[in-house]
């Protein structure tokens, strides 16, 4: 056949541009250099190409095959190119869907023809000798997008050398309950470029994107790059599910679940116990009788015949709110009925990383072999940079979940949260081989106002490791905390962490109320202030705001001014981050042994000398060492009014305390002298934290400086019930008294306060309980002169049903007016360290 080089180029070009085009070439006109038809016949008509003269041996367009070389601006080979590649590079198979009968908006075929496309790919010559392959998306009069149920992407199995899927230009609409619409399962290095993936509102499928590992590897998985990946829509399970997938990276995506009717079971209801059971506890017993739900593990406690307690291990999937769930006969030792729990609440997750098929793995084109929750290496170094959103609404979803994955690097991933929950949820239930979640580099914004938490650490492992955990995050709206934990774990390990918070629209702490003591972090923390750090029972770590220390920061930091503090005594914490001294002297019931107790680095009580010394006996406060710098030590030497040291609970942090009794004459007595005496005559302030655990049944006293007819005291009413906080001063006329409007609370952790100067007799003090101002029923003005050079006590050193009813935890005097921002970031302080909700 002769070679005619123009015409050749140009029916080569026509013939070429199908293979990457996704829409309708326009037509180019003669003139223009085309052939002003879309047809073979009506170019050769145009043309006359066939008609006669010298091109007449040319009868189609498939008779083109001689290729155009290089040197005269063609490729030199018979196959597509690369849009983006040179002419010179190693030309890859382009394959379009509009090829194999694109997408018209029909299920059934356009599902069967993006699969057919994929097909191809896989099967041909260029991927199986190792060369890329590229699928676009189809043209259809309606649009490129592709109304699927579930596409199979699986079977990419070659590695190295040149082999690679690339999908680009797809758009797929996909509905299909329990369906995965793209599975890439076990596919290695995929590129997806600009792929839209759109759940179903009205039949939601349940994973978006499946990609991941489907048994124990023997090579790492999956290396995938995705650029402009956008998940949206409903799905009853994830957008983006990944099982143990390594070196995988997101470049921009946009993944959100709109939440879906099925899901995880986000929470259970009220228990049907039935009868006749055999009481014990059992574990993994799988919850049935749901029409759509599987999966659902439990333990399940039977106390008395009856089925008692229920805690979900494996929250399952495709779970309804109002499905009945039971338990068969023989999971629950083999005998009884009529047990009976519904499901109140379920969830889904925009992004799930799972490293230990925690979930169950499930595709409808590849057989699985993968035991449920044992990890396998490859769940590494995966980097995530765009958004994640869960818009679940009154759902317990969140928009990302991990377990068991390591070195994971979000970068500046925005995150939102339209549930009650976390951003961030950190799973761990110790599975078999697992090296927890460690290396995480989370560098997120949280973002949105329903958000509770930035991560929370949840599972049925008590006691995880989170390891190399750094947060970064310059602008969070969380309402609780940064770092929270499920009311089943008991202790939390973080060496080597990084948490930094750069804004916080809330203020919250970094750990949540109640759980800071439960967590043993160091490294670098840095928070907008720095009573935002409430000190763990034994932490310590770097960092600094606003020129006080983030670890073992107190009271005493947050005053400009330091000169004028009188006191401060506490056996649970240091109240300076430069006091480097004894907290207490603890004397122990046994033999009278008494020893100083020291702070640990993070500046909290040695709990483990503490407990090592008062093993198997009662032990004694005999003294509360003046952080102040003053010396003015709180002592007493008769051991029949000594306070007791106790181990708060939660509720406090469990913090080391002082109980004081109830009605006796427990004190501690710090003998007045100059630096303690005058502490309200030119501006005041004294600070309490106390336990309170009984009814005030007198006057019974926290402080006071009261003797003879002068001096001050905080304590409970002298009339009235005795049931209302009052702060009294004596002097030498007529005495003040100010009787709070509102009780005094029944019991539980509480900061009382109060601010005074008695230099003007018409002056009101500032009464205060975890940092609400408290409005006086009675107020009565002193007259006359006002004195207090007796002894402070802290406590009640009299009889007379005085005593204080509680615990006593911290002392902080100064003789100072403070501003109302010191006395917030004093009272903060406090809360946080000893988890007092009410107060933040």
């Amino acid at each position: 056949m002769k070679r005619r080089p123009l015409l050749s180029a140009v029916f080569l070009a026509l013939s070429c541009l199908p293979l990457f085009a996704q829409t309708a070439p326009p037509v180019l006109k003669v003139p223009d250099g085309g052939t002003g038809a879309n047809t073979p016949a009506a170019a050769r008509a145009n043309l006359g190409a066939a008609a006669a003269g010298i091109n007449n041996d040319i009868t189609a367009l498939t008779g083109l095959t001689t290729v155009l070389p290089p040197a005269e601006g063609g490729t030199g080979a018979t196959g597509g190119v690369s849009p983006t590649g040179s002419l010179t590079t190693t030309p890859e198979a382009v394959i379009n869907v509009a090829d194999y009968g694109g997408c018209s908006g029909s299920t059934s075929s356009d599902t069967a023809n993006v699969n057919a496309a994929l097909a191809a790919a896989r099967a041909s010559t260029a991927y199986t000798s190792n060369q890329p392959v590229r699928v676009i998306g189809g043209f259809a009069t309606t649009g490129v997008a592709c109304a699927v149920t579930q596409i199979n992407a699986t079977g990419f199995t070659r590695f190295g050398g040149g082999s690679r899927l690339i999908l680009e230009d797809l758009t797929l609409t996909c509905s299909g309950t329990g369906d995965i619409c793209l599975d890439a399962l076990g596919s290695l290095n995929i590129q997806f470029n600009r792929v839209t993936i759109i759940g179903s509102s009205a039949s939601p499928p349940m994973i978006g994107l499946q990609e991941g590992n489907f048994s124990p590897p023997t090579s790492a998985c999956c290396i995938h790059t995705h650029y402009g990946l956008e998940i949206t829509g409903s799905f009853t399970f994830a957008g983006l599910y990944s099982a143990a997938s390594e070196s995988t990276t997101y470049y921009s995506p946009i993944v959100r679940n709109n939440g879906a009717p099925l899901g995880v079971i986000g929470a259970l209801g009220a228990i049907t116990g039935g009868s006749g059971y055999a009481n014990g506890t059992y574990s993994g017993v799988n919850l049935s009788d749901s029409a759509t739900g599987y999966g659902a593990v439990a333990t399940v406690v039977v106390s008395g015949g009856a089925v008692t307690s229920v805690s979900l291990t494996n929250q399952g999937k495709q779970f309804a709110i109002g499905d009945m769930l039971t338990a068969s006969q023989s999971s629950l030792g083999g005998s009884g009925s009529g047990f009976v729990i519904g499901v109140s609440n379920i969830g889904q997750f925009s992004m799930v990383m799972d490293g230990q098929n925690h979930w169950g793995l499930s595709s409808a084109f590849l057989t699985t072999n993968w035991p449920a929750d044992t990890y396998y290496t490859f769940t590494e170094n995966n980097i995530i940079g765009g958004s994640l959103r869960y818009y679940g609404g009154s759902y317990k979803g969140a928009p990302l979940w991990l377990g068991s994955v390591e070195g994971l690097r979000t970068v500046h991933v925005y995150i939102a949260q339209q549930a009650v929950g976390p951003c961030v949820v950190m799973f761990d239930n110790n599975a078999t081989f697992t090296l927890h979640n460690i290396n995480e580099m989370l560098e997120i914004e949280c973002e949105t106002s329903n958000a509770n938490y930035d991560v929370f650490l949840t599972g049925t492992n008590p006691a995880p490791k989170v390891n190399g955990l750094t947060v970064i995050d310059q602008l969070s709206t969380v309402s609780t905390a940064i770092l929270g934990v499920d009311t089943n774990i008991s202790a939390v390990t973080a060496h080597n962490a990084n948490i930094n918070v750069g804004f916080t629209t809330t203020n919250p702490p970094l750990f949540g109320l109640g759980s800071a003591g439960l967590w043993t972090l160091d490294g670098l923390v840095s928070m907008p202030f720095a009573w935002e750090f409430n000190s763990p029972s034994s932490s310590a770590v770097g960092g600094v705001s606003a020129g006080v220390p983030m670890s073992g920061a107190g009271p005493i930091d947050f005053l400009s001014a330091t000169a004028n503090v009188s006191g401060a005594y506490s056996c649970a914490r240091r109240l300076s981050f430069s006091y480097a001294g004894p907290l207490c002297n603890i004397r122990r019931a046994s033999d009278s042994l008494a020893i100083d107790v020291y702070p640990n680095p993070a500046g909290v009580i040695d709990k483990s000398a503490l407990n090592s010394f008062c093993a198997n006996t009662s032990c004694f406060i005999t003294t509360e060492y003046d952080q102040s710098g003053n010396g003015n030590t709180a002592h007493n030497a008769t051991s029949t009014t000594q306070p007791t040291v106790t181990i708060e609970s939660s509720a406090l942090n469990y913090a080391v305390c002082g109980t004081w009794g109830n009605g006796g004459n427990v004190a501690l007595t710090v003998a007045g002298n100059s630096s303690i005496n005058g502490l309200f005559s030119n501006g005041g302030f004294a600070s309490v934290v106390s336990n309170k655990t009984a009814t005030l049944t007198n006057a019974m006293r926290l402080i006071s400086k009261l003797t003879g007819g002068s001096g001050w005291e905080l304590s409970g009413a002298y009339s009235l019930g005795y049931g209302y906080p009052q702060f009294t001063v004596d002097a030498s006329g007529s005495n003040g008294a100010w009787v709070s409007s509102s009780f005094m609370p029944s019991s539980g952790g509480h900061i009382f306060d109060v601010s005074y100067n008695y230099s003007s007799l018409t002056n009101v003090p500032a009464l205060g309980i975890d940092g609400g101002p408290l409005t006086y029923q009675s107020s009565t003005q002193p007259s006359g002169a006002i004195s207090d050079t007796n002894s402070l006590i802290i406590g009640n050193s009299a009889a007379s049903g005085f005593g204080w009813a509680g615990d006593i935890c911290e002392v902080f005097l100064t003789r100072q007016t403070l501003s109302a921002a010191q006395i917030d970031a004093i009272r903060r302080n406090q809360a946080t360290f000893y988890g007092l909700a009410g107060v933040l």
